[in-house]
């Protein structure tokens, strides 16, 4: 799934949003798997803050959730009706 680019002019409050760590974390996986997938634009939407040599990277937590949610695997398990 390739993941929209989305320029944001305005300032966004990044308190209410994930750092790349810290939605690496919540997604189980590594900073450079997640890294990857911005790399390739795909999975999750992220958010660029800053110019210059180093931007920071946030994600907004609805969005890591909404991954999450679409990955479950949900399994009906029969039971045997004695």
């Amino acid at each position: 799934m390739e993941v929209e680019l989305e320029t944001v002019s305005q300032e966004i409050n990044t308190e209410l949003f994930l750092t790349a760590t810290e939605a690496a974390r919540k997604l189980g996986v590594t900073y450079q798997t997640l890294a990857n997938w911005r790399a390739a634009r795909e999975r999750i939407r992220f958010y660029r803050v800053g110019d210059g040599t180093k931007p920071r990277i946030y994600y907004d937590p609805a969005d890591v959730e909404k991954y999450i949610n679409r990955r479950i695997i949900r399994h009906a398990v029969p039971v045997a009706v004695r």
